[in-house]
């Protein structure tokens, strides 16, 4: 049962790198304005209030013809990728493929403009068909003006929406008949066809731009059919006169298969271009997740190297009371954690005692009591059980307490980057009954975090909550207007050195079921400060965007847990743990799904860029 007391490690008294136990008011951390927006974080009462979280997004704002193209690149994005994207890195992307597509219609309706204009210029030279004439010269005018207009339009990306790309579309079809018939099927006006083929198959409008396409090399087809045929009369002005029949039967079959594999080609290459993006994307959230789990380690190496597993200690051989130690099964900042036999028997048990050096601070020491005296209030099958209290030969305060046979949720984690959702499912039950007996006594824990999370080994294997060091007693006063805990996983208001209770504990069993499930903390920061600003200030990484398999249900009891007010979140343990199994099973109550929806309007995830 090796003990992590990372909590101490930014102890005044020790000044050592880690984590938050004690900050005073008075002493308050700078930002630096390179990692985070003011106003800057003072540790203590002194913190502004938490703000109404802004949408994420300022261009969630825009008009609905921009938000129904949006929906449609969602679709093509499900199709092309097998598998719904979620998640700010998914709205990049289909932001990104809404501009693009943007842009080639503004280039495009350019070019077209230009050719209309040229085109009405020609009918003064032009003769042909006089009715023929006047629709060309119509047609002209009325995909020029609409180009021109598309072109103007588009260059703002906001402007370009499904709506103009369909008005576009069926004006470039409508046309493209006239076009056809009065220059003829077998003049160079194919060439013109089938660049707009390839502009209308690329497009995000999946439900039009297929059957657009298809409709204009329908129509050719058809046209060219008839002509060639002699059905209808051939009025164009280019018009093959000594060609065979044959011959022209095998062109307009050549046209047309080629029309139909440009727009293969169109709609492939999308497909392809957002398979692509999707893989990068999915590139991204591996790599994020390793970099916050390297950074991860790279705070508990200390601790891991500080632990001492099995070596001998100052009280190796010596007794405490009962119990006679043996190697050493734990070391932090504060203490010891020993193996020890009971007596003469056989039997187990670990025994905590203070550091020599931390005899004469008497804060350590009172922080050892209290842990002392919560250990004495309560016991239950998921709360490591205290066998005694007392001092040692030397007069040091020891707590002896069950051996247990396992590992921590930490260690465990540092093996595999996540668990599995039952997994986490039975975490979350067993550390919400230990924490029911904890708050029925008076108890909050303030320290909930992987370290301090065992899986013994039973039978049966259960969880069990340990280490109460920095806990607080309902009537307790001790550490009011000071910030204790790990900043990684304390809640918004304990890291304001505020009034805290079992809603505090519920907010940092959330984080560790975030941490969990996804494989990376929610609040993540370059040192303590920018650390205890996210927690306070910014909100999590959406979790479907880490990891897609999530259902949606689990993501919303996420974000109750983790909600900034304490009045948001669930009131017991046991309300959360039973949403989390209803939530995995694809069975949350309706007011509970409306209620994290409510939370997650009003806070969004943060984006995964940031």
């Amino acid at each position: 049962m090796a003990e992590d007391d990372a909590t101490e490690r930014m102890d005044p008294l020790t000044a050592e790198p880690g984590e938050v136990r004690t900050v005073a008011p008075s002493l308050p951390p700078t930002l630096s304005p390179s990692t985070a927006p003011p106003p800057l974080v003072v540790l203590g009462p002194g913190l502004p209030s938490i703000p109404r979280a802004a949408p994420s997004n300022p261009a969630s704002a825009s008009s609905s013809s921009s938000s129904s193209s949006s929906s449609s690149s969602s679709s093509a994005l499900v199709s092309a990728s097998g598998s719904r994207a979620t998640g700010t890195l998914a709205q990049s992307t289909l932001a990104a493929m809404h501009g693009e597509e943007a842009t080639r219609a503004a280039g495009f309706g350019r070019v077209v403009a230009i050719l209309c204009a040229i085109g009405l210029l020609g009918q003064l030279t032009y003769a042909g068909h006089p009715k023929l004439r006047i629709a060309m010269v119509a047609a002209h005018a009325i995909l020029g003006s609409v180009a021109a207009w598309v072109w103007w339009r588009a260059r703002d990306h906001a402007r370009w929406s499904q709506a103009v790309f369909r008005v576009f579309g069926l004006t470039a079809a409508l046309s493209s008949v006239v076009f056809i018939h009065f220059l003829g099927v077998f003049s160079p006006v194919t060439v013109v066809v089938v660049m707009g083929l390839s502009f209308f198959g690329l497009g995000d409008d999946s439900k039009m731009a297929l059957p657009l396409s298809i409709l204009v090399a329908a129509q050719y087809l058809v046209s060219a059919l008839l002509v060639t045929l002699g059905i209808i009369p051939d009025l164009g002005l280019f018009v093959p006169r000594d060609t065979p029949q044959p011959a022209k039967l095998a062109m307009l079959c050549m046209v047309t298969a080629t029309m139909l594999m440009v727009l293969w080609q169109a709609r492939l290459g999308r497909r392809a271009t957002l398979e692509a993006i999707e893989r990068s994307n999915e590139a991204v959230r591996v790599a994020r997740t390793r970099e916050a789990q390297l950074e991860e380690a790279k705070e508990n190496l200390d601790a891991a190297i500080r632990a001492g597993s099995g070596r001998s200690g100052r009280y190796t051989g010596t007794s405490a009371g009962r119990f006679r130690l043996d190697n050493i099964v734990g070391r932090g900042a504060m203490g010891e954690v020993y193996s020890a036999r009971v007596g003469d028997t056989n039997d187990r048990a670990a025994v905590k005692l203070l550091h020599i050096g931390k005899l004469e601070e008497p804060e350590l020491v009172s922080r050892f009591l209290r842990e002392a005296e919560v250990a004495r209030r309560v016991r239950g099958p998921n709360l490591v059980n205290v066998l005694e209290v007392g001092n040692a030969q030397d007069g040091s305060p020891y707590i002896a307490m069950e051996l247990l046979e396992g590992s921590d949720l930490a260690t465990l984690l540092r093996d595999r980057p996540s668990l599995a959702l039952p997994e986490v499912v039975t975490l979350v039950d067993d550390v919400a009954r230990g924490l029911e007996i904890l708050h029925a006594a008076g108890v909050v824990h303030r320290d909930l975090k992987p370290a301090n999370l065992f899986l013994s080994q039973g039978p049966p294997p259960k969880w069990k909550i340990l280490d109460y060091g920095v806990s607080k007693l309902r009537e307790s006063t001790m550490t009011e207007d000071q910030v204790v805990g790990t900043p990684g996983y304390m809640s918004p208001e304990q890291a304001q050195g505020g009034k805290v209770d079992a809603r505090s504990d519920i907010f940092a069993l959330g984080a560790v079921a975030y941490r969990t499930i996804t494989g990376r903390r929610p609040f993540t920061g370059t040192g303590t400060p920018q650390l205890l600003y996210q927690v306070v200030y910014a909100q999590p990484v959406r979790p479907r965007e880490i990891a897609a398999s999530i259902p949606r249900d689990v993501e919303l009891v996420l974000a109750i847990a983790l909600a900034k007010r304490p009045e948001a979140r669930f009131p017991t343990s046991t309300s959360f743990a039973t949403a989390m199994r209803l939530a995995s099973q694809g069975a949350l109550d309706q007011k509970m799904r409306t209620h994290g929806e409510r939370i997650v309007r009003a806070a969004p995830w943060s984006k995964g860029a940031e």
